[in-house]
């Protein structure tokens, strides 16, 4: 279903004028939410520290949590303590916010919030609440500026630096640039005058156009889920491997195994899909390659089949940092 949409989301045929009147209401009602912010009908709340964002107009992945990670990075090494909040998207958890660690169970928690956690060393606190979560990290771990994971839409918060990541392998970064159910986004296209950077992942930013920047995610080292030896890939290429990803994007991690000569059988999930010991029964010996967010989930499956552990990290335009760090300093 997830690639039926996304192949209806990149054209206006059928599916797309069929929902219409529906994707008319959610985009009136989502321009009528930011309006009523900006002129103050409603009101955003507003934390003793800087609030950057980072989120996308369309659903799925874009590539929001590498870039996360990415300026998480970029803060520590300039002296800032960054802290990471999240939704924790289908966490269980009975109270919130959620302190996450990279132990912590993602069926609690939620599955990106343990990935930021993991990749980053940062506090991260995870609740559908951000400002909560927000104030818990200043309160608590003494963090002096604030990623929101995902954020965009949550207005509630209010943010220093927005900050939209744009996922090309839709069209243009907005595919048929209808809203939902016609099309993948969540606002329309307007909504993008809010931010103050562009990032588009798989590159096609105006190089001429102040705040877009590219951005490009990198294959790292292929490593064993079980003891994080690293794998070699000539062994790796003599047989096909079974590619499973619960992913927003996976025809992008399809293709990134393929870019390293890896023959693979390809394995797509829902996003966040909550997966069992049954996902990886396969009527072969082939072994499992995944990414680093299915990974969190897969490491507390018990199963007799290796798996292989695919990480990218974000590489962005060099004046992507300076410009960051240049708005954030007077902040």
């Amino acid at each position: 279903m997830q690639a039926f949409l996304r192949a209806q989301w990149n054209k206006r045929g059928l599916w797309a004028w069929l929902w219409l009147p529906l994707s008319l209401l959610v985009c009136l009602l989502a321009r009528l939410k930011r309006n009523a912010y900006r002129w103050g009908l409603l009101k955003s709340y507003r934390v003793s520290i800087p609030v950057i964002v980072v989120g996308n107009l369309s659903v799925g992945g874009a590539g929001k949590t590498p870039l996360v990670a990415y300026i998480a990075d970029l803060l520590s090494k300039q002296g800032y303590r960054p802290g990471i909040i999240s939704r924790g998207y289908k966490g269980s958890a009975d109270t919130w916010p959620q302190n996450v660690t990279p132990s912590s169970d993602p069926a609690r928690v939620g599955d990106e919030p343990v990935m930021l956690a993991k990749l980053t060393g940062c506090p991260v606190a995870a609740g559908a609440n951000r400002q909560l979560s927000a104030q818990h990290l200043i309160n608590d771990k003494g963090c002096d500026v604030i990623l929101s994971d995902d954020g965009f839409q949550h207005l509630k918060l209010a943010r220093d630096i927005n900050i939209l990541v744009f996922d090309t392998t839709f069209k243009g970064g907005l595919g048929n640039r209808w809203c939902l159910p016609s099309g993948p986004l969540r606002e329309p296209p307007s909504a993008r005058n809010a931010a103050d950077f562009q990032v588009f992942n798989g590159g096609s930013a105006s190089a001429d156009k102040a705040g877009s920047y590219n951005m490009t995610l990198l294959a790292g080292k292929i490593y064993a889920l079980s003891n994080k030896q690293l794998a070699n890939i000539k062994t790796l290429k003599q047989q096909p491997l079974h590619a499973v990803a619960g992913i927003g994007s996976p025809a992008r991690f399809f293709e990134s195994t393929r870019n390293l000569g890896l023959t693979i059988i390809e394995h797509s999930f829902d996003d966040h899909h909550p997966f069992t010991a049954s996902d990886l029964e396969f009527d072969d010996c082939y072994e499992v390659i995944t990414t680093e967010k299915d990974a969190i989930k897969l490491a507390r499956i018990k199963n007799k089949t290796r798996i292989w552990v695919l990480p990218v990290h974000a590489r962005l335009d060099d004046p992507f940092d300076i410009d960051l760090l240049k708005k954030l300093r007077p902040l």
